[in-house]
């Protein structure tokens, strides 16, 4: 039987799954509604790869978040994934859960570097994090951290870039006039 502890780590679980599926469903959204807009600028895309990145990192990670407790239990969990690899040639669920404190850290740290990478290549996605003081969060040493807290404002950050893309989209830069071709003889 699961312990106080435990079912309210269940529940904080299943609640944070929830809302990163809603975030995934959001940015789908997103994605469809702004195909015109994306097969005219590489930034667009960029930015869309890398919140799909994002989301499927933190939506990997939110059951496997029980805790970053320290280097050895994590290196050991990296050497159990690594042999798994190597010698079955494929990983799954199971294996992300059975070395689920480097599993972790692997989709969490993933998360992170999206998002930094992001916030460099969008500066009002940078500045709305800074508002926020999530991009302190993303400079903060994971090890040894809350997983749930952590995953949370990952997850803030991945939210804040989606509201951010819908911002944008009511407020479109004018379409940019192709210059015309010019005639022969001129």
């Amino acid at each position: 039987m699961a312990t106080e502890q435990e079912m309210h780590r269940l529940f904080s679980v299943v609640d944070f799954r929830h809302r990163i599926q809603f975030a995934a469903s959001q940015l789908l959204f997103l994605l469809d509604r702004d195909r015109l807009v994306r097969s005219t600028s590489a930034l667009a895309n960029n930015k869309y790869e890398i919140l799909v990145a994002v989301a499927f990192s933190l939506w990997r990670a939110v059951f496997l978040a029980d805790g970053i407790r320290d280097w050895e239990a994590i290196l050991a969990n990296a050497e159990t994934f690594l042999e798994k690899l190597i010698r079955d040639n494929i990983i799954n669920y199971s294996d992300d859960w059975n070395s689920r404190h480097w599993s972790f850290l692997y989709y969490l740290n993933n998360a992170r570097f999206r998002l930094r990478e992001l916030a460099e290549i969008w500066p009002e996605f940078k500045a709305l994090i800074s508002e926020w003081k999530i991009s302190d969060v993303l400079d903060q040493p994971v090890v040894g951290s809350d997983s749930l807290r952590i995953w949370h404002h990952h997850c803030r950050a991945l939210e804040l870039a989606i509201g951010g893309l819908t911002d944008q989209a009511a407020n479109p830069p004018p379409p940019k006039r192709k210059p015309k071709a010019a005639k022969r003889g001129e």
